[in-house]
């Protein structure tokens, strides 16, 4: 009897890992209510993660002020890529700098005021919905509304099964 249970413990524990991480890589999609950010100057940032903080300087591109000094062609925001797109469709989409999202650094400044993209957290695996409202071709000044993270996250489908399995060993040592 104990060696059964032992087994089915071992069962469950094994296709929990395995479930874990056959389905990393999902992301966190956020799914909260859209806000609107503003930068009206350079000391305006947008901090969306611990390692992620979004600004620009006087003129040329956003940058992460986390890691960055200023803006790198094709290269800037560190930590970051940007698809074109819905949200809703973040796994099909086809993910590059955030530049080149927007048709490249001679196209961005036509491109970039409302453009639906979906920007990518990479070391989070998050992905944010975001549109500019505004971007100023002579001055650092831009706006955008994003999507933010949801205020009740829902239970991941690794947990429902973990939880699904557990409750069946429990209800076969019976």
């Amino acid at each position: 009897m104990v060696k059964r249970i032992f087994s089915n413990c071992w069962v469950v524990f094994t296709l929990v890992v395995f479930t874990t991480f056959h389905c990393a890589g999902q992301g966190v999609i956020w799914t909260g209510p859209t806000i609107s950010f503003v930068n009206n100057s350079v000391s305006d940032v947008d901090v969306l993660t611990d390692n992620v903080w979004l600004t620009r300087g006087s003129s040329r591109g956003l940058f992460n002020s986390f890691y960055e000094a200023g803006y790198t062609s094709l290269v800037s925001p560190a930590g970051t890529e940007w698809a074109y797109g819905q949200l809703a469709d973040y796994a099909s989409l086809t993910y590059t700098d955030w530049a080149t999202c927007y048709g490249g650094p001679t196209a961005l400044a036509n491109n970039i005021v409302g453009t639906p993209v979906v920007l990518r957290l990479i070391a989070a695996d998050i992905y944010i919905g975001i549109k500019f409202t505004s971007w100023g071709q002579r001055t650092g000044g831009f706006s955008y509304d994003r999507s933010t993270s949801a205020a009740v996250p829902e239970p991941s489908t690794v947990a429902i099964f973990a939880g699904g399995l557990l409750a069946l060993v429990a209800l076969r040592r019976k």
